[in-house]
């Protein structure tokens, strides 16, 4: 019995020995502690598909939408951006006002002419504080001065601001546009046709083909719309009803170009490298781009902080718009407001 009892002593004293060193199962088993919730995965939000058509066709001036795309200022936006080309400023105005393009950059003048025949369409930022459109003549041409271009033939193309501020242009420096042979050609023939001296002059953008025609001749000469007529250049321009609908795409777009347009002042070359990266077969060397880029820059400088925002617009210069074209244009009918014809609520 002694035995027994010290037997199973000593088998206590092991067993007790052994679950100190965890050796022994536990008689019972604890529950688990449940593991920590798996937060579920967060999926961004899709991008918006939109799109924006230029003027014309892509060139340097346009050089700052693509450094937009490729340095992602769209896209940090929430929004997946078409560039598209166009055929002219009163063309792309149309398409916009038709619910085909969301938005369109077209000289504001156009959108002065454009609300007064119907279209439902508004300015909702300038990129230029003044139109680089003018007049382009050689250094051979006998033209010093614009006056001396009554009874000459000048070369145009129709459904852009060039063309549509001749007539005005021409009224304001005391020509009348009946004293001049006007040639009526597609845009890409103006310059060759000049060159050709098919014409004495040709109407252009200062920031675009007169930089082209100074490349075959370096003297020549261009008298600049903006020296005598007080119109904003290109701007973004929507329909009412996407005011109406999207306007917070339409804010995410004008913030986005402005960025894309503030980083180009300081990186042309850089946004001529994104244009060439997006269109490897454009005409015309990276160096003429960049100079397309500067130049576009000056018109848009004076921009910054105008009328208490960048892109921002005035009753005056609308207003001065319609007068002009009112006394030396073709327009008939005047709005009621400038509101018809801009707002600046989605630049601000």
């Amino acid at each position: 019995m002694r035995r027994d009892m010290q037997s199973l002593a000593i088998g206590a004293a092991l067993s007790v020995l052994a679950a100190a060193c965890g050796g022994a199962t536990p008689a019972a088993t604890a529950t688990p502690t449940a593991a920590a919730a798996t937060p579920a995965p967060t999926t961004a939000a899709p991008l918006v598909k939109t799109n924006i058509r230029f003027s014309f066709r892509a060139n340097g001036q346009y050089a700052p939408f693509y450094l937009g795309l490729e340095k992602g200022f769209y896209r940090d936006e929430g929004l997946d951006v078409t560039l598209q080309e166009g055929t002219g400023g009163t063309q792309v105005v149309q398409t916009v006002a038709a619910g085909q393009d969301f938005l369109v950059t077209p000289g504001l003048d156009i959108v002065v002419s454009a609300v007064a025949q119907g279209a439902a369409v508004k300015a909702v930022a300038t990129l230029q504080a003044k139109t680089p459109a003018g007049i382009a003549v050689l250094s051979n041409s006998g033209i010093t001065k614009p006056e001396q271009l009554a009874g000459k033939k000048i070369m145009t193309s129709p459904g852009g601001t060039s063309n549509t501020l001749l007539a005005p242009y021409l009224r304001a420096i005391g020509i009348s546009p009946d004293s001049v042979t006007v040639l009526s050609v597609a845009g890409n023939a103006k310059i060759p046709g000049l060159l050709a001296k098919q014409a004495d002059a040709v109407t252009v953008f200062g920031n675009d083909d007169f930089i082209a025609i100074q490349d075959q001749d370096a003297g020549a000469k261009f008298f600049a719309y903006g020296d005598k007529l007080d119109m904003y250049g290109i701007g973004m321009v929507v329909s009412d009803e996407s005011i109406k609908t999207k306007p917070d795409v339409i804010k995410k777009l004008i913030r986005a170009t402005i960025k894309a347009h503030r980083y180009s002042m300081d990186h042309p070359e850089e946004a001529v490298d994104a244009m060439f990266k997006a269109l490897p077969s454009i005409a015309g060397t990276k160096a003429s781009h960049v100079l397309r880029v500067k130049a576009t820059m000056e018109f848009f400088k004076p921009t910054i902080n105008a009328n208490g925002c960048t892109g921002c617009m005035s009753d005056a210069v609308f207003k001065t718009m319609e007068d002009l074209l009112v006394q030396y244009g073709n327009l008939a009918k005047r709005a009621t407001g400038m509101s018809a014809y801009y707002t600046n609520d989605l630049a601000r």
